[in-house]
């Protein structure tokens, strides 16, 4: 309604300006029509009715020579007899000299000899005992005595031996183990005990002073001591507050116990307390099942509820469109009726002028897009005013 009256109230003043210069009016709108037509469509129309070496002698060699000629004629010695004299004396003296070195080189070999002795018995007759050791002396297989505190010992070289022991503290890990408790259910125990040698004589002649005698000498004292615990408690004591007594109580016993084989518990730990797996099976299927139960139960309720509340605004919808329809219609047919009045009272007062009016708009918004190709003959009642602005006889 709102748009009729627009509309309207546009038409009466052009009205009101084409009643005061008709044909300016006329030719302005048709001229501003077309303009806009032909600058913004791509159409086409066909009007069908328009057709070397050299050696030096000194006088010495030649007094020599002749020196020696004459005492071979006279039969006396001459330079030559002195000089094997001389060469006789100093072959003496050179091997002199050669024995005595002789005798030095040995007296040298000789004392090194001893030096080395010294040091080797020397170095065999102390041993040290670090402070993560304990020691034991030994004579010809017999213990002799024995270091337990760190230091600096002597002993009889080549008699005695020593053999060192480990004195840090070590970890004997069990593996897991079944125990039965007081209400006759089985529990996996995994536990690992912390152990060291307390005294090196003791540890040797019980034990070999094998570490792995010892372990297995705790896993068995663990393993019994363990299960006398486990079987005089429940599962929810062994789980929820007795484990530490169940430490001590071990730790204390089990230490007791081994005191006479050289080494001492320094603690013991349970690592894990958990149900038999084929328990923990059936237990956690039963969970599974009863969680799937109301899981199930609660997507049921879910769904019901859903269609309930589905239904429900279904319903709602359908009468609150038919409610808008009705009284949508109802308002549209009160303003096309008001609208078609309100076009009644402004065209009416010139017919002409309105179709005149009315096709140079339609021109407007058929030709307003350059994407559609119109093939329309011209002389078509739609284009009566395209070539003429005149006005059509008989309106």
């Amino acid at each position: 309604m709102a748009a009729a009256q627009g509309e309207a109230s546009r038409f009466i003043q052009v009205l009101d300006e084409y009643n005061k210069a008709p044909l300016v009016t006329r030719d302005r709108l048709y001229l501003d029509a077309m303009e806009h037509v032909l600058s913004k469509s791509t159409k086409l129309l066909i009007d069908q009715g328009s057709s070397g070496n050299n050696v030096m002698y000194l006088p010495l060699d030649q007094l020599i020579r002749k020196r020696n000629e004459t005492a071979a004629r006279n039969g006396s010695p001459g330079f030559e007899g002195a000089g094997s004299i001389a060469e006789s004396l100093a072959e003496r003296d050179s091997r002199r000299v050669g024995r005595d070195s002789r005798v030095g080189r040995i007296k040298s070999m000789l004392g090194i000899v001893i030096i080395v002795i010294l040091g080797v018995l020397g170095s065999s007759a102390v041993y040290v005992v670090d402070e993560r050791e304990k020691a034991i002396v030994f004579q010809f297989g017999e213990i002799v005595s024995s270091s337990e505190k760190a230091g600096l010992y002597f002993k009889l070289p080549v008699i005695n031996n020593v053999s060192f022991f480990d004195a840090r503290i070590q970890t004997m890990d069990a593996d897991p183990q079944l125990f039965l408790t007081k209400e006759k259910k089985n529990l996996v125990v995994d536990s690992f005990v912390k152990w060291r040698v307390r005294d090196a004589r003791d540890f040797y002649t019980k034990l070999g002073g094998l570490a792995a005698n010892a372990r297995n000498r705790l896993a068995q004292r663990v393993n019994d001591a363990l299960r006398q615990e486990f079987g005089n408690r429940s599962v929810q004591q062994v789980i929820s507050g007795d484990r530490a007594e169940i430490m001590n109580t071990v730790r204390k016993n089990i230490d007791s116990e081994i005191n006479s084989l050289g080494i001492e518990v320094v603690d013991v730990r349970l690592k894990r307390v958990d149900l038999d797996p084929d328990i923990s099976e059936r237990v956690y299927q039963r969970m599974e099942a009863e969680r799937s139960r109301v899981a199930k139960d609660l997507r049921a309720r879910g769904a019901e509820e859903a269609e309930r509340i589905r239904a429900d605004a279904d319903r709602e919808r359908a009468v609150t469109l038919a409610n808008a329809n009705r009284e949508a219609e109802e308002i549209r047919g009160q303003g096309d009726a008001q609208a078609t009045g309100i076009y009644a009272e402004a065209y009416q007062r010139d017919r002409e002028f309105y179709r005149l009016y009315r096709s140079l708009n339609a021109y407007r918004a058929t030709f307003d897009s350059a994407d559609n190709l119109l093939v329309i003959e011209p002389n078509s009642e739609f284009f009566q005013y395209f070539k003429q602005a005149k006005p059509v006889q008989g309106d």
